[in-house]
């Protein structure tokens, strides 16, 4: 299999944003709607998946309301300075050497993702889409975004791979009828979602789409990482 396009979410996978700035954040939401600090909520909220019935269910609180709140307490300047590339992203340039297109899937408003896509290069990327309901694309999980990415890189969906590191991410791309890579960051236990395939580094792209490996061929292994390996045989 021949990969043409790689898309990939943002925020937790093309870039870090530091722990102590979202619980800092999202403490602060929680103390303006009269609510208490929950850290592990506060997780939950970041990484799974249906972030309104975290807020409605586990915050207790109006998802509106929390939305508002939220909005008027991000900073997006201090936000850029709690940010920064992963290492790994150099597998990029990597894959656009092989003509593989690339693209970015973000649930972030353009106001927050964009800061953070200059971080990464917003020259390596043929497309970039907001899928926010600010930027009238259907949020995350539904595929639209993705499907409207393949459409503007006019690529089939079977030619075609998503890389993620949430939930979420891997529900689109099933919901998208598309290949998942789970990007394992160590940075959350929230699961309940199965990838086609399970990684600790983007760099593990290489094999799979270099190579033109189909992720069904039998040759493919998994060492303990669960990255891939491909014999020779």
């Amino acid at each position: 299999m021949h990969y043409k396009a790689g898309l990939f979410d943002l925020d937790g996978t093309l870039v870090d944003t530091s722990d102590e700035y979202r619980h800092r954040l999202l403490g602060e939401v929680l103390k303006n709607c009269g609510k208490e600090y929950n850290a592990n909520l506060i997780d939950k909220w970041w990484f799974d998946a249906d972030r309104d019935k975290t807020i409605r269910d586990g915050f207790g609180i109006d998802p509106q309301q929390f939305w508002t709140q939220l909005k008027q307490c991000q900073d997006i300047g201090e936000r850029c300075r709690y940010t920064k590339p992963y290492d790994d992203i150099t597998v990029l340039p990597i894959l656009k050497k092989y003509n593989v297109k690339l693209g970015i899937i973000t649930a972030a408003p353009a106001t927050v993702a964009d800061p953070e896509i200059e971080l990464v290069g917003r020259n390596q990327f043929d497309v970039i889409i907001y899928a926010h309901s600010d930027n009238g694309v259907q949020d995350k999980p539904h595929p639209e975004g993705l499907l409207l990415a393949l459409e503007k890189m006019k690529v089939n969906r079977n030619e075609a791979f998503y890389v993620g590191n949430s939930p979420e991410d891997i529900k689109l791309a099933r919901n998208a009828g598309m290949v998942s890579f789970y990007i394992e960051r160590g940075k959350h236990t929230f699961n309940g979602q199965t990838p086609t395939i399970k990684i600790h580094s983007l760099h593990a792209l290489e094999k799979v789409v270099l190579m033109g490996v189909d992720l069904d061929d039998p040759r493919i292994t998994f060492r303990q990482s669960q990255d891939p390996d491909v014999s020779d045989t």
